[in-house]
């Protein structure tokens, strides 16, 4: 009895000791900030390329998904170009995507009607912390931000991005704000531009939902309104 007890003693102690919880591992990427990592179009690597030495510029704010597959997203951030990549966990590996590889701020590019897909489409520079989702169809999304680093210039357009074609899709604008009826939403119901602030949700038939974010008219403003897009009415 007291052998058995012994065993399962020590089983627990080694078990436990195994188990180090609560720690950081650096996975890649520079030990020193201010990387702005690699401009040329030769040292940004092939688009759609993965590779070893691929890695994004440095950047504050930029969006992120965590798509379905299990890859990491990026794009744009402040002091970072208009530039989409991809990180595969299990590679270990950036892949430059889409979008721009040099230091050029550009304003967003509307080239197919609302809705339509388009490889010249792009939400172009934006940075200072907008909304972004993955819904089950593994498309991402990004709502807001703030375009060209200029003060009161916020965005109020809505981006769908499908992986499978490398292709964005511009699904409207949304402001000046109105805000309706509560609870009851219609085509003229609209959040307005937002940044600085990803509290986002996406529910189980896909909706996205977001919880405040800034504001800038003439001044900063902070809200906590709650809003719901209906991604099959696009209200």
């Amino acid at each position: 009895m007291k052998i058995s007890f012994c065993f399962i003693f020590l089983f627990l102690i080694q078990s436990l000791a195994h188990a180090q919880a609560g720690e950081w591992t650096w996975m890649k990427g520079d030990s020193l900030f201010h990387q702005y990592g690699h401009y040329s179009h030769a040292d940004y690597g092939t688009l759609q390329i993965p590779s070893p030495t691929n890695e994004p510029p440095a950047r504050y704010s930029c969006g992120y998904w965590n798509d379905t597959a299990g890859n990491l997203w990026i794009y744009g951030g402040v002091s970072a170009p208009a530039d989409m990549w991809m990180f595969n966990s299990q590679s270990m590996m950036w892949t430059w995507m889409s979008g721009d590889s040099s230091m050029s701020i550009t304003d967003s590019v509307i080239a197919a009607p609302k809705g339509v897909y388009s490889a010249s489409n792009s939400p172009g520079w934006l940075g200072y912390g907008f909304f972004t989702w993955v819904t089950p169809d593994n498309h991402l999304w990004l709502f807001g931000g703030n375009y060209k680093s200029i003060f009161y210039d916020v965005n109020n357009c809505l981006w769908q991005y499908d992986p499978t074609i490398n292709q964005w899709a511009w699904m409207g604008v949304f402001g000046p704000t109105h805000y309706g009826i509560k609870g009851i939403g219609d085509s003229t119901t609209m959040p307005g531009g937002r940044e600085e602030c990803n509290a986002t949700w996406t529910d189980s038939i896909g909706n996205l939902w977001f919880f405040g974010g800034e504001t800038t008219v003439d001044y900063y403003h902070n809200h906590n309104d709650m809003w719901k897009y209906d991604v099959h009415t696009g209200i």
